[in-house]
């Protein structure tokens, strides 16, 4: 008789957790990993498959999706998206509302074979509104944020619900300034929750968002473009956000694009990137023989290793990031306590 259901030969494992990083034969049975070795033989399994040109991890994780499908304008398929990532677990950031979360968890997280954890947004019909045709803050309207709706919520839902959403900006919140956040702030404290805030345009400011920001919050879709970038006027990351990093609050990175129409349409099409997928902002400098610093927001398709044996890249921002220079990499600023 057979030991193992499924047997993958030759693939190359990665697993943080146990600190391996190299070839390795897998063996199941019953759904789960029931052998590690470098060579299991191949009689000793029901189906072989050589997966020796791939590489295996255990179930990633997306701490950022939206996946109210058929809930929110923008929400995806989530089971169609975890088989294409490899992921077993995902997490909502602010898709459903105190209104509208009953629904999202019996149409969606309980049907979904994947693990769905959620933020909870702040506004009553979460994001309802997102868009290329309709695109309403869910923040505008002061009548939607109800503490104490989100609070109950909440806590009828304490195995999915991991944290606070909310919203800011010109497009999201209006006038509003920070006032959404103090809402947010309330059912964060009371629950004892993380807050997930994302900004665009002012008001609020970006210093007025982050300097409010607690140890781990987190501030979403962070590095974005002027104008309320984390960049003064000065190409100096602001204080205030060296001061959040510094107390533990975490910066995420843009999933998607998160500039500008203007921006985007000012690229010529036939070199256009996409705009699902990550974008990023870059210290760059241009072209000998000025290197002129500069902050350049780029598409993760478009990253390539630089090859030249000019000098390490010269920014003024550099030493808020780095140390120095140890055999051609950069090596990371640690936190001071």
């Amino acid at each position: 008789m057979r030991k193992y259901d499924l047997l993958l030969k030759g693939g190359h494992l990665i697993d943080p957790s146990r600190q391996i990083n190299s070839k390795l034969d897998l063996a199941f049975s019953d759904g789960k990993v029931i052998e590690v070795s470098t060579e299991i033989p191949k009689n000793n399994a029901k189906q072989v498959v050589d997966i020796s040109d791939s590489f295996v991890t255990p179930g990633l994780i997306d701490l950022h999706t939206h996946v109210y499908w058929g809930g929110t304008s923008l929400g995806i398929e989530p089971d169609k998206y975890c088989l294409a990532g490899g992921l077993t677990t995902i997490v909502d950031t602010g898709s459903a509302g105190p209104g509208n979360f009953s629904g999202f968890r019996k149409h969606v997280i309980e049907k979904s074979s994947f693990r769905i954890l959620a933020f909870l947004h702040i506004s009553h019909a979460g994001i309802f509104a997102f868009s290329k045709n309709v695109m309403v803050g869910e923040s505008e309207n002061i009548k939607m944020m109800d503490p104490n709706s989100a609070k109950q919520v909440i806590r009828e839902n304490q195995d999915l619900i991991v944290g606070v959403k909310v919203r800011l900006g010109k497009r999201t919140s209006g006038r509003n300034g920070m006032m959404p956040f103090k809402f947010a702030l309330e059912v964060a404290e009371d629950c004892n929750l993380p807050i997930m805030a994302h900004i665009d345009d002012a008001p609020p400011s970006y210093s007025d968002l982050v300097k409010e920001l607690r140890s781990g919050d987190i501030l979403t879709h962070c590095f974005r473009p002027a104008p309320n970038s984390p960049v003064g006027k000065d190409s100096y990351i602001l204080s205030e956000v060296l001061k959040a990093r510094d107390r533990g609050v975490i910066f995420d990175v843009d999933p998607i694009f998160n500039n500008s129409e203007e921006w985007w349409e000012n690229i010529p099409e036939d070199v256009r990137p996409r705009k699902d997928q990550p974008f990023y902002h870059l210290l760059a400098e241009t072209p000998e023989p000025e290197r002129s610093p500069y902050i350049a927001y780029v598409s993760e398709q478009n990253l390539v290793p630089e090859d030249r044996d000019e000098d390490p890249i010269d920014h003024p921002e550099l030493d808020e990031f780095f140390e120095g220079v140890e055999d051609g990499r950069f090596i990371l600023r640690q936190k001071s306590n």
